[in-house]
């Protein structure tokens, strides 16, 4: 059972980065959380979005730019 937790961990692991953020502001994010009802399920969850959303328009731009440099190139 404790070789398969571990095993379990160190996967998780892998494919994970942690990112550090001052608990008081963690935890304001939290409360924040509960008293106001935002979209987002927890202060991790926030976190994770905010994260999608950057590299979504990091894509978007990436592609524009791509579509310019082969409009100069013609």
């Amino acid at each position: 059972m404790h070789e398969a937790a571990r095993w379990r961990l160190k996967l998780f692991r892998e494919n994970t980065e942690y990112v550090e953020v001052q608990r008081d502001k963690y935890e304001k994010l939290e409360a924040e959380r509960e008293e106001m009802d935002p979209p987002y399920l927890s202060a991790a969850d926030f976190i994770d979005k905010q994260i999608d959303e950057v590299l979504a328009k990091y894509e978007r731009w990436r592609e524009e730019k791509e579509n310019r440099e082969k409009v100069k190139g013609r």
